[in-house]
């Protein structure tokens, strides 16, 4: 519950900033969004860092588009592996989910080691909690119909 609300108001936070400066607040959400978040909890500098490392995410970005069709294509088969109760497909779709996934979080880690890169000492203090704002950041959210809610 504590994690959800800190996140609830660091969003809140990034959007109430950038509405700040006359610039549209990004969709809840979105990768843009969840990026705003991690440059404010980082405090990077708008004119220096911020580029650099919005160029950085970006460049990531283009790499993950192969890997979440496969993992999303491996769900479906897992699902329908499990379904049909073939346990031995189960554990081979596994072996190449956990591959996918370790892929994927490889390109996150990169791309964040790079930004970490350009931080200046003041900053390294919040690297991890800025971290878990993007860890993910390149798989697609759910669709709304499908996301349970949390009581």
């Amino acid at each position: 519950m504590l994690p959800t609300l800190l996140i609830s108001m660091l969003v809140a936070a990034a959007a109430s900033s950038a509405q700040g400066r006359g610039e549209p607040a990004p969709p809840l959400g979105s990768s843009q969004a969840v990026f705003e978040q991690f440059a404010h909890r980082l405090d990077l500098d708008h004119r220096t860092q911020f580029p650099e490392a919005e160029k950085i995410f970006a460049d990531a970005s283009h790499l993950a588009p192969p890997i979440t069709q496969q993992i999303q294509q491996l769900r479906i088969r897992l699902v329908n592996a499990e379904i049909e109760k073939n346990e031995t497909e189960v554990k081979t779709i596994l072996v190449e989910y956990r591959a996918a996934a370790t892929r994927m979080a490889d390109l996150e880690a990169e791309a964040f080691a790079k930004v970490y890169a350009l931080l200046r000492p003041n900053q390294v203090n919040h690297a991890t909690e800025a971290f878990a704002l993007v860890a993910g950041i390149f798989l697609p959210a759910p669709p709304a119909s499908a996301r349970v809610p949390r009581r």
